[in-house]
């Protein structure tokens, strides 16, 4: 198991002893981890900053190499794509589509084919092609991302717009990383660490010691400069 976050509040408690930075709340330093992890998740996926002219990946990005998938597999979820219309609302969870395919159940061994990704601008083209007949076939069904005009759902669209069945439409996905929470219990100025309600940074030994606590004691340093991660903090210290 990855270090408890306990453990990781002793580290950056270390740290911060060591540049005489004076008291920091439990909360203080969780809001630090977290913005430290979110950093650390959008550089891994792929920060849409660092894309170049020319350049389809940036230098960093998911897939590129296996630490990155390593790292990012702890996130990823998977989701059924709707039978009936088709649309399929985003998990509030949602970060990044990771890919997408048909699963059919009905063969020996199950069938798994591709599903291709296709831009708003060129669905209608893709849709009302001769070529490629939209259908439940390799290279003919695709998906879409787009926005309910009822309801203003945005989520994956499946082309065909019809019942699939027996084949089932399938989706993996990056999900946000959870928000830690260091749980404790405080009697005057002594905290007790609840291990119970504490919720764990589900990353692995090396990202968490490497770059996600060292980003945290850069935002724990700024905070002290110009108050604006201090004033976030309080507000969490009331709710």
């Amino acid at each position: 198991m990855a270090l408890t976050i306990d453990k990781v509040h002793d580290r950056l408690d270390f740290l911060i002893k060591k540049n005489k930075w004076g008291y920091i709340s439990p909360q203080q330093k969780d809001l630090a981890l977290d913005l430290a992890q979110m950093d650390l998740f959008t550089d891994y996926y792929g920060d849409p900053n660092q894309y170049q002219y020319g350049r389809p990946i940036p230098p960093v990005a998911h897939g590129q190499n296996q630490k990155l998938h390593d790292s990012l597999s702890r996130f990823l979820k998977k989701i059924s794509l709707a039978n009936t219309n088709g649309f399929t609302e985003f998990p509030a969870d949602y970060v990044h589509l990771d890919s997408a395919f048909l699963l059919d159940v009905s063969t020996t061994p199950d069938t798994y084919l591709p599903l291709k990704l296709v831009s708003n601008d060129k669905v209608a083209f893709r849709s009302n092609s001769q070529i490629k007949p939209v259908g439940v076939t390799f290279d003919n069904a695709f998906i879409s991302i787009t926005v309910q005009l009822s309801t203003g759902d945005i989520g994956i669209q499946m082309h065909p717009q019809a019942d699939c069945s027996p084949i089932v439409a399938l989706a993996n996905y990056l999900s946000r990383p959870i928000s830690p929470l260091y749980s404790y219990s405080q009697v005057g100025r002594v905290i007790t660490y609840t291990s119970e309600s504490s919720v764990h940074l589900n990353w692995g030994d090396d990202d968490i010691t490497s770059k996600i606590i060292p980003k945290a004691i850069e935002y724990i340093g700024i905070h002290l400069q110009d108050n604006t991660l201090f004033q976030q903090g309080q507000i969490k210290d009331k709710d």
